[in-house]
């Protein structure tokens, strides 16, 4: 009997040791998994951040750009073709905020600005049009870096 107990218990301890250590790492497989999962989704969200950050500042400084050259140029028909397409992509990457800036500033070049020439009062709203634009997209963007630097965090 003193046999059959020892022989058991050895056998137990035996078994024990190679199975353990096949479950040790089943559970340390499965649990990298999962953090190198989150390491790549973390990976990919900066990325699509940094990559719509990017085309955002693109956009916004071509509107300012455009918008800037538009008040010497503001009876050219070229130049509003310009500064509308920047306007329309600008908008497109804007949040809510921004884009009834950047509408009030649309309406303004397409209803009052547009033509052949402007007067002294006209010059003066129209450049604070654009101060407030600027200041407007200059907040989007520090919002747009604000989420990218969370992501950091992480």
């Amino acid at each position: 009997m003193n046999l059959d107990i020892s022989f058991t218990i050895a056998s137990i301890v035996a078994i024990t040791s190679i199975i353990s250590p096949i479950f040790v790492a089943l559970i340390n497989n499965r649990h990298h998994s999962k953090i190198r999962k989150l390491e790549l989704s973390c990976e990919l969200k900066q990325k699509q951040l940094s990559t719509y950050y990017r085309d955002k500042f693109n956009a916004y400084n071509q509107l300012i750009d455009l918008a800037g050259s538009f008040l010497a140029h503001n009876g050219n028909r070229s130049q509003y073709g310009g500064l509308t397409t920047a306007i329309h992509n600008a908008y497109l990457l804007s949040n809510d905020d921004s884009k009834s800036v950047i509408q009030d500033f649309s309406n303004y070049i397409t209803n009052d600005a547009f033509g052949n020439g402007m007067t002294l009062q006209q010059r003066k709203e129209y450049e604070k049009k654009l101060f407030a634009l600027s200041s407007a997209l200059r907040n989007d963007l520090s919002i747009t870096i604000d989420e990218d630097s969370k992501l950091y965090k992480l």
